[in-house]
C-alpha cells in the first residue's frame, strides 16, 4: 500500500503534528519517511538578509537533524531543499516516488497562511500523489 510517505515540515506547530502522524504511519505499515523542509528563496529578497538567509538554513537542518535523530528509526529520510516551498515538495516526491504526501493543515494567522498555509493549498490543487492534510487538533 504505502513503502514511501514523505512529509513537508517548517517548524510549526501544524507541521509537527503531521510529522508525528506521519512516524506513526510509517511504523504502522512499514514505509520509509521522508522528511522535507524548504527554505523559501522566492520570498521578498529584500526581507532577508544574506545572514538571515544563512542562519534560517541552519535552524532548517537543525530541524530536519533532531527529527531523524529523535525518531531512533533507520526508515526516515531528511532532506532541505531551497526554492519555492510547492515546487520543490512536489520534485522531491516525485524523485523518491511517494505513495503519500503528508502536510499540516494551515494556521488562521497570517504568516501560517502566507507561508505554509499557501503552500497546502497548492499541493492541494497541483499534486498527483494522495496528499493528507493533518489537523492540528484531532478534536479529543
Amino acid at each position: 500500500m504505502y513503502e514511501t510517505l514523505l512529509v513537508g515540515v517548517d517548524g510549526s506547530d501544524f507541521a509537527q503534528k503531521a510529522l508525528e502522524h506521519a512516524v506513526e504511519l510509517s511504523q504502522a505499515v512499514g514505509a520509509t519517511l521522508h522528511v522535507i523542509t524548504v527554505v523559501d528563496s522566492t520570498a521578498n529578497p529584500m526581507r532577508f538578509s544574506v545572514t538571515e538567509v544563512a542562519e534560517l538554513n541552519q535552524a532548517k537542518a537543525t530541524l530536519i537533524e533532531s527529527v531523524t535523530n529523535a525518531t531512533n528509526n533507520d526508515d526516515i529520510t531528511a532532506e532541505v531543499r531551497r526554492g519555492d516551498p510547492t515546487d520543490a515538495l512536489l520534485e522531491y516526491a516525485a524523485e523518491i516516488d511517494a505513495d503519500l504526501i503528508l502536510v499540516g493543515q494551515s494556521g488562521v494567522g497570517q504568516l501560517e497562511a502566507t507561508i505554509f498555509g499557501r503552500t497546502t493549498d497548492q499541493l492541494a490543487e497541483q499534486t498527483q500523489v494522495p496528499l493528507t492534510i493533518v489537523p492540528l487538533s484531532n478534536g479529543d
